[in-house]
């Protein structure tokens, strides 16, 4: 196996961050597919970027400059009086009674001064570093925010291939449980619930546990279980395991992959994060907020959207022509059983 010369690993590199035009990142994607060596190197960059997750960030007041200079300042003026009354002493104890007048040729090799032209350089040097930091943390929040982003579209395309896969094998039907129209798709963990469509392409694996997990999604855990244990569960043990939204059909949409089209998974629905935190006590009411809010996995920058023909994108917004992706249209209050009754109208939840 041939080594990577330069230029193909920063031609990786600019794949991974989404910073080449759009030959260069093809080239990347291209380069990653072939080369085992060069799969490897992408490997390490996302898992290397991975444990920047671990680090807590608090934002540092606007004024921290200021403050950290005035403090050096209060420091230096209260060291100088301190030399200053130390040079008295000094002169008591040599028995010098006259008025100390400091030559001038001593001023400028004086330990006071000495000791205030340090305090100065400090002083420059602290609020270089305060600046720099402060320009250097959104850059490597955005890389992390890329990071993620890249990650949960690798997810995404593997989930796609195992969707094809799936219908291939399947006379073209997608996953979708006998008695879904009687059943709640805002529920999980039993036989007919929404999110038992996907986990067939888990429980027959088409994908892995952590194909489901998006890592911009918080508290989310793979589905930890033995293959040979896979064929006794129905569903996802809790809604953790799973970080996406899985399109909704109504009674007279077609369940043939070749027929549909447009979304078929999506980030997590912002709508119904009450129905999946299983807190929800009460229908959920549509309001400005509801209808404007982006999914929470890649903090409402947007959402990565799996359509029907295996293609993955980020968008920053909700809408797909005009349709809104998170809604019935139509609809404004939800129980958890609603179905779109047009068989156009693109509907992912929960």
């Amino acid at each position: 196996m041939c080594s990577l010369s330069k230029e193909d690993k920063d031609i990786i590199l600019d794949f991974y961050f989404r910073c080449g035009d759009e030959e260069t990142i093809n080239r990347g994607r291209d380069l990653v597919a072939a080369s085992s060596e060069a799969a490897i190197l992408y490997a390490h960059l996302e898992e290397t970027l991975t444990q920047l997750d671990s680090i807590k960030y608090e934002p540092c007041p606007d004024n921290l400059v200021e403050l950290t200079i005035a403090r050096l300042t209060l420091a230096a003026s209260s060291g100088q009086t301190q030399l200053e009354k130390l040079l008295e002493l000094e002169g008591q104890k040599a028995g010098d009674n006259a008025p100390q007048q400091e030559p001038v040729g001593r001023v400028l090799t004086s330990p006071k001064w000495c000791f205030r032209e340090s305090l100065l350089k400090m002083s420059s040097m602290a609020a270089v570093l305060l600046i720099t930091a402060g320009i250097a943390w959104p850059t490597l929040q955005n890389m992390r925010q890329t990071a993620r982003r890249i990650t949960c579209t690798g997810h995404l395309g593997n989930l796609g291939s195992g969707l094809a896969r799936y219908a291939s094998e399947s006379d073209d039907y997608i996953p979708y449980a006998a008695g879904m129209g009687a059943s709640q798709w805002s529920r999980i963990g039993e036989a007919g619930s929404h999110t038992s469509n996907p986990f067939m392409l888990l429980k027959n694996q088409y994908a892995g546990a952590e194909d489901f997990i998006c890592p911009g999604h918080a508290n989310a855990t793979p589905l930890k279980v033995r293959p040979e244990d896979l064929a006794s569960l129905q569903d996802f043990a809790c809604r953790n395991n799973l970080s996406y939204s899985f399109r909704v059909l109504g009674p007279m949409s077609d369940k043939r992959l070749s027929q549909l089209r447009g979304p078929i998974l999506v980030d997590m629905s912002p709508v119904f994060k009450s129905f999946c935190t299983q807190s929800q006590s009460g229908p959920v009411e549509l309001d400005d907020e509801l209808l404007k809010s982006l999914s929470n996995n890649h903090g409402r920058r947007g959402q990565n959207i799996l359509s029907t023909d295996g293609s993955v994108q980020f968008v920053r917004m909700r809408l797909v022509g005009n349709d809104d992706i998170f809604t019935i249209r139509g609809v404004t209050v939800y129980y958890g059983n609603e179905l779109p009754v047009d068989p156009g109208d693109i509907f992912l939840a929960p």
